[in-house]
């Protein structure tokens, strides 16, 4: 996915590489298929945060709020396609916020979407996701994991968000 976007953004200028290749650094595309690490030991079931191979090899216990979340996003991808649209998933620590973002990710790409996740440890410049979001053409989903470390930025950078021809749904777990 991120060689798709830096050579659709080769076609523009430095700016638009460089944005890409940062928005890259930090937004991870989700993967669909375990491919061959999925028969690694996994902590999960004893406690450890989730990894994609994980939820890829079904470790996770299904949850109705998944399909019902996944539903929302669709409506906005399908029927909102200039409009911003945010959803929130708030829990006390160790819930399952994680996995339901992950989940809920790995079935919206599944489903044909473009979905992007970050742990939100640190972000790229605002313009730089905005400008990087320009070359996927479409919208798509950002998944922001650990959003309580970019909370006060987050008004500033949905600000952003509003300027793209395809403002992206954004999902946020805190």
């Amino acid at each position: 996915g991120l060689v798709e976007l830096v050579s659709g953004a080769a076609a523009g200028n430095q700016g638009d590489i460089r944005a890409v290749t940062e928005f890259g650094r930090h937004f991870h595309m989700v993967p669909t298929d375990a491919g061959t690490s999925a028969h690694q030991r996994s902590l999960f079931l004893l406690g450890a945060s989730p990894k994609w191979e994980d939820l890829l090899s079904e470790r996770d216990a299904p949850r109705e709020i998944t399909a019902t979340i996944q539903r929302l996003v669709e409506g906005s991808l399908a029927n909102e396609p200039t409009k911003l649209a945010l959803y929130s998933i708030l829990g006390s620590a160790g819930s399952g916020k994680s996995t339901l973002l992950r989940r809920l990710s790995i079935q919206l790409a599944r489903a044909g979407h473009t979905c992007f996740l970050t742990n939100s440890e640190e972000l790229s410049r605002f313009e730089d996701i905005s400008r990087a979001l320009t070359h996927i053409g479409k919208k798509c989903v950002l998944l922001f994991d650990n959003a309580e470390t970019i909370l006060p930025a987050m008004p500033r950078l949905l600000e952003s968000l509003i300027t793209v021809e395809f403002p992206p749904v954004c999902i946020v777990a805190s």
